[in-house]
């Protein structure tokens, strides 16, 4: 029955055979524990894919419950339409803010440091005798902003009237990582679009937990020319699907 290569599974057969070894060959036992050396080997390869390319088709949409006063966690991300799924959140791209209406509008993010620095430029000429019990007022023109620091959120300024409950949630547009691999049933769009590439940085991953003597000969050329081809698609594909032409 012919491979289909569409899953993990079908990739770690895929690595045995170019290696010409059984796949029995690549799980160890570590005391108590046994490890599979071939989906080690898979999802190091999406690790670090995914960490040096932004991917289009990892963006998505999720929400962040957060509270005026002490922000939230991208740590509880969730899907938008199923707070019982979770998104693991590598980067956000748009933040969205409610009205208080419910309409969501898009704003800027900012670090932490970015929104500290203008705190205390407003503060440069404050005064001891200055009623700091007016300190909202100190920002009421300020536009709001979502501001970032780890996987903290939170929106300033913290005004909770233009708000219509607390808390309340945010939404982002983000670039989300990956499921681990866990049993090679996983199907995503590095196994459709970029098998070869998986196939041969695994590969390269895997000559060294064999004797320099039984490693497979890997042509360095032919892994960059792979990644290469992989950075290309993905850039097309976010060229393919955006517009420059600014109407502003």
């Amino acid at each position: 029955m012919p491979l289909t290569l569409t899953t993990v599974a079908d990739l770690k057969i895929a690595i045995a055979g170019y290696m010409q070894r059984e796949p029995s060959v690549f799980v160890r036992t570590v005391g108590n524990s046994s490890l599979d050396l071939l989906l080690l080997a898979c999802n190091n390869a999406r690790l670090y894919a995914e960490r040096l390319v932004d991917f289009e088709y990892s963006r998505q949409d999720c929400k962040v419950e957060v509270d005026i006063a002490e922000g939230g966690s991208l740590a509880f991300a969730t899907e938008v339409d199923d707070e019982n799924v979770g998104v693991d959140v590598k980067k956000i791209v748009t933040p969205f803010i409610p009205a208080l209406d419910g309409t969501k509008f898009p704003v800027e993010l900012w670090s932490r440091k970015k929104w500290n620095d203008k705190v205390r430029r407003k503060f440069e000429l404050a005064r001891p005798v200055d009623n700091f019990a007016n300190l909202p007022q100190w920002f009421s023109v300020s536009p709001f902003v979502v501001v970032k620091e780890g996987r903290t959120v939170f929106v300033a300024p913290s005004d909770s009237s233009q708000f219509p409950t607390n808390p309340f949630d945010l939404h982002f547009n983000v670039v989300a990582w990956l499921p681990k691999y866990m049993d090679g049933t996983e199907d995503d769009f590095l196994i459709e679009n970029c098998f070869d590439w998986m196939l041969f940085y695994s590969i390269s991953q895997l000559n060294f937990y064999l004797k320099e003597d039984e490693r497979v000969v890997l042509s360095a050329n032919v892994l960059k020319d792979t990644w290469d081809s992989v950075i290309k698609w993905n850039s097309e594909l976010s060229m393919n699907s955006t517009d420059d032409t600014n109407l502003d």
